[in-house]
């Protein structure tokens, strides 16, 4: 005695109808008497009459009716308790959020996504891997050992990055910033707020805050001209202490450096072109998941000097 067999003797009882329990259960009127005649052989007994205007049911086939019935009651009564226990599972496999991260943008965006009410109202623990490499973020997500991760990267190093890893990660761009050159006001001395090309290139130390070396940049980092670096710590004592120059982005400074001892530039064409973004990197397939919380990323990530993509 199969659940398909009982259910089927249930709807005729419903239908009074072996035509009509065909056509409710998508499955042909032979398919239904055959069911019918394989209980009765089980049961050696006659369960249905047929009489001019359907079916009806022997006192015998009365008691299977009342048997299927409570079965099926059952049936899905478990089955909800089942779905119960799968979304339980399922909350609770949401319940850790796993995010790979760059300092830069950690320090900017971390604290917003730990403090957002759905993620409290949910139990949600953040668990936070920093790195300073973005092929080391990206491949986390790819490898799924992390849910999101948040890279600050200018345009032309993000599509190198993400070309191999276009058919299963997504990219949304949070924020567009600018890049700016920060030195301690004893030794400014220029008569504008502004950095030319040439006089960037010819300051001895130039520091560079949490950026990836980008193009133009790659011969110098490799002579040691430039020192690149996440410390902020160590930018402040290389411009106090040694008269360097360091670039940064606009909310860098805003978040780290934004004090009356040093003084921020703008920088001349050619560097001003390397315009920054902050990036989120997701697999496809979280993209709804991902969504709302990206939106509020973005409505946060607000400040003077920049716009929201």
């Amino acid at each position: 005695m199969r659940i398909e067999q009982l259910r089927c003797i249930a709807d005729i009882a419903e239908t009074g109808s072996l035509t009509a329990t065909a056509q409710r259960q998508f499955i042909t009127q032979q398919a239904v008497s055959k069911m019918v005649k394989q209980l009765e052989k089980e049961l050696d007994a006659t369960l249905l009459i047929r009489t001019r205007t359907g079916v009806a049911f022997t006192e015998i086939g009365k008691e299977l009716v009342a048997f299927a019935q409570n079965v099926l009651v059952e049936e899905a009564e478990f089955q909800k308790h089942i779905s119960q226990i799968k979304h339980v599972k399922q909350k609770q496999e949401h319940n850790d959020m796993y995010i790979a991260s760059t300092s830069s943008i950690s320090n900017l965006l971390l604290p917003i996504i730990i403090a957002n009410p759905k993620m409290q109202e949910n139990n949600v623990t953040v668990h936070i891997n920093q790195s300073i490499s973005y092929e080391d973020v990206v491949e986390q997500v790819y490898t799924k050992k992390s849910d999101l991760g948040l890279i600050t990267i200018n345009e032309k190093e993000l599509s190198r990055l993400i070309a191999p890893y276009q058919k299963d990660i997504e990219v949304a761009v949070i924020m567009k910033d600018k890049l700016i050159a920060l030195m301690d006001k004893r030794y400014y001395t220029g008569d504008e707020l502004k950095i030319s090309d040439e006089e960037f290139d010819n300051y001895k130390i130039r520091t560079m805050y949490n950026i990836h070396p980008i193009e133009m940049f790659q011969q110098s980092v490799a002579e040691s001209n430039i020192i690149c670096s996440g410390d902020a710590d160590f930018h402040r004592n290389m411009m106090e202490k040694a008269g360097a120059i360091t670039l940064m982005s606009v909310t860098s400074h805003h978040l780290h450096f934004n004090n009356k001892r040093y003084v921020p530039s703008m920088l001349g064409t050619h560097l001003n072109e390397h315009a920054l973004l902050h990036v989120a990197v997701y697999r496809k397939s979280a993209a709804k998941y991902m969504e709302n919380l990206l939106n509020l990323l973005r409505r946060e990530m607000v400040f003077e000097g920049m716009k929201t993509k």
